[in-house]
């Protein structure tokens, strides 16, 4: 029996890919749920679940009324945005840039 993979991941790839092949470009504007739903044959709720999960991994962002858009810097996701965040303590040293470090971990 093969297994098949579930309909959310699949757009969740999809979607992913084309945003890294420049298929959508930073600040594009997605189809709707609804095309989305068209499109792959699924239904709305699983394409609001496929792009609840590229808006954690912040490849995309929802404006409420408005519609979802490919973020500024989709290369991020949330490895790339802890990165970001920790980086200038890491090189530069706490205080210097970003959030200090503890020394080492409470007993």
């Amino acid at each position: 029996m093969s297994r098949r993979t579930a309909d959310y991941i699949r757009v969740v790839d999809s979607i992913t890919a084309q945003i890294r092949a420049g298929e959508f470009a930073p600040g594009d504007k997605l189809p709707t749920y609804a095309q989305f739903a068209d499109r792959f044959k699924i239904s709305v709720t699983t394409a609001q679940t496929a792009l609840r999960i590229l808006r954690e991994r912040g490849l995309v962002e929802g404006h409420q009324g408005k519609g979802t858009y490919v973020s500024e810097r989709p290369e991020l996701g949330w490895c790339g945005q802890v990165a970001r965040v920790m980086w200038p303590s890491l090189v530069l040293g706490p205080g210097k840039g970003g959030p200090s470090l503890p020394q080492r971990l409470p007993e």
